[in-house]
């Protein structure tokens, strides 16, 4: 829905998609089990950047460590490399990781 609303020029209604997914982790919840839990961490990210809100590099840095630990168990590097190339959002958090550096 953050996504959408976005797209859909919205981004105080994305902001309140965000945050209640950042409330609901806050409190305790968890994205396991969920399909694609670092895009919705990344769509979290993105719109709390949109927004200017200082929250945004804590969740970055949660997708950014939470795909690390993902990767770190694929024991070939070539997996690997295809587990955090191909699939866009992998690639999009760790591109949006390296940018912070720079």
């Amino acid at each position: 829905l953050a996504r959408a609303a976005v797209a859909q020029g919205n981004l105080a209604v994305a902001v309140e998609h965000a945050n209640e997914i950042i409330s609901y982790l806050a409190g305790g919840g968890s994205l396991q089990g969920t399909w694609e839990p670092l895009r919705i961490y990344l769509t979290c990210y993105q719109v709390l950047r949109l927004a200017g809100d200082p929250q945004a590099e804590k969740i970055l840095e949660t997708a950014f460590n939470l795909l690390k630990d993902q990767a770190s168990r694929i024991p070939d590097q070539a997996y690997r490399s295809l587990f955090l190339e191909n699939v866009s959002w992998h690639s999009e958090v760790m591109r949006a990781w390296e940018a912070r550096k720079a």
